[in-house]
């Protein structure tokens, strides 16, 4: 007896505007692997400027790197006197070409790769990053994508002469919230704060779990003294949460050490972490649910 083939109705068969292709450039290497950044503009400019058409945060890439201009399906690219200059397919560029798909462009240390996207595509990319990226049980930043970022935003910061803090804290006693109500009530506990917290963030701070019950956030354009306000804002919006758990509600304060620059110092990445991690410790000492600086 032979199969019946099933008739799709136009409905069931994919939508015609997911298939429609558009001119992407897709990060191969750098810090920003995986992401795709859509040429839907006439005129678009790639560079470290954040009033640049395309961010991208690395030293090796000029605040006003190169320039891309779209026309319909004809993609021109253009280095803007770049420090490092820019490459196709291995190639330094002089003046404006055309791009063809699949071209692999160089800017400073990252690797991008020219090509026609549809929506499928791009959701697939933004699905994979997102995986590189996002701590699986919290949904914020894991601890590998964050370090990258930080030793990024603290030498940008540097070189700008701008204020930059961190907050790193962890859960007070949360070994004995897991022996006492078990690790389902742990783990909520952990995505709770991680989602109220994120709340209170600027979509331009970085927040990620550092490991375990401690979390770390990177506050961008920050002063010392606005560092500890955020701090104590924390403090207090985790100490006022209600986290219930098979009908219990469960304590929950946090410990929280903070470090800053003002901009004019010469601080590291490392060194802005040991100082948040030894005042989280004195904050510790002092009896927890507090913040040093």
């Amino acid at each position: 007896m032979s199969e019946k083939t099933i008739i799709k109705h136009k409905s069931q068969t994919l939508d015609e505007k997911k298939v429609q292709k558009h001119p992407c450039l897709i990060v191969l290497q750098g810090l920003y692997v995986g992401e795709v950044f859509q040429l839907d503009e006439p005129v678009m400019v790639l560079g470290r400027d954040r009033e640049a058409q395309i961010v991208i945060m690395e030293d090796g890439i000029s605040r006003q790197h190169a320039r891309f201009e779209i026309n319909d399906e004809n993609i021109f690219l253009m280095d803007l006197g770049s420090t490092n200059g820019t490459s196709v397919n291995g190639a330094r560029i002089k003046g404006q070409i055309q791009l063809r798909d699949g071209d692999k462009i160089q800017i400073g240390d990252v690797l991008l790769k020219f090509s026609f996207q549809d929506e499928i595509d791009v959701h697939h990319h933004a699905s994979m990053r997102e995986m590189a990226m996002k701590d699986p049980l919290t949904q914020i930043y894991n601890r590998r994508y964050f370090m990258d970022l930080f030793h990024r935003e603290v030498s940008y910061a540097s070189r700008q002469g701008q204020p930059l803090g961190c907050l790193l804290f962890d859960v007070d006693h949360f070994k004995k919230v897991n022996d006492t109500y078990g690790h389902q009530a742990g783990d909520l506990v952990l995505k709770l704060i991680a989602k109220n917290v994120s709340g209170t963030l600027r979509v331009y701070d970085a927040f990620a779990r550092y490991g375990g019950e401690e979390f770390v956030i990177m506050l961008r354009t920050t002063t010392p003294e606005n560092a500890v306000m955020i701090a104590e804002r924390i403090r207090k919006l985790v100490e006022n949460l209600v986290i219930e758990f098979d009908k219990e509600v469960i304590p929950i304060t946090i410990s929280l050490g903070v470090s800053s620059f003002d901009g004019s110092q010469m601080l590291t990445a490392d060194e802005l972490l040991q100082i948040a991690d030894d005042n989280l410790y004195k904050a510790k000492e002092k009896g927890r649910n507090c913040v040093v600086s």
